[in-house]
Order: structure tokens, then sequence, then C-alpha cells
């Protein structure tokens, strides 16, 4: 934050009433994950969740969020090699991810 206050960029991190919890995880693959850590689980607690490795199982991902409880139109985003010069962001919904990762 540091960083990105010296820049002059805007952010936030968390937001009042809305979420105030930040999830890191994956979902499970050829690497199980833990029972309680299914993303469902994490789903269920509302708050923002950063979900590696998982751009080729985006329409499980989707039905898997809105199972666990987040609306369907709570916004996404699917971010490709962040930080790098070549990254990409598309913007979408929980419900539209696999549609916005085709694209």
């Amino acid at each position: 934050m540091d960083e990105l206050d010296k820049r002059g960029l805007p952010y936030e991190y968390t937001l009042p009433n809305v979420s105030q919890s930040v999830i890191l995880t994956r979902m499970e693959g050829r690497t199980p994950v833990p029972e309680k850590e299914q993303i469902e689980a994490f789903a269920a607690h509302g708050a923002t969740m950063v979900i590696f490795l998982s751009a080729g199982q985006l329409e499980r991902l989707s039905e898997r969020l809105i199972a666990g409880g987040y609306a369907p139109d709570t916004p996404a985003a699917i971010v490709y090699k962040a930080t790098w010069p070549d990254e990409k962001v598309v913007r979408t919904t929980v419900a539209d991810l696999a549609e916005a990762g085709a694209r």
C-alpha cells in the first residue's frame, strides 16, 4: 500500500460493511486441498477471495462460488500474468467467469 500511495495509485483493500478479510487459495486439481478449505467453505464467509491456478476450471469455480454463497452478480476479475508487462485483466461477475475467460 505504501508503494501505491507513493505512485498516487488508488486502491481499496477492504470495504466497511462489505468485506474486511482476504482469502488466498486455489481449487484442488492434481493436488487436493483440505476439506475445510474447499471453495464453497471459503465462499460462505463472503470475504474477498484471490484464487490462484484455477483458470482452466472457471465454469466449475463459478458454480462452486455460487453454491458457497456468492451472488451470481458479485464482481470478479481474471488476472493473467499479474505485474508482468503483458498483464491482462478481464472484469466480469462470478456467474460469467467461464465466458469471460473464453474471451
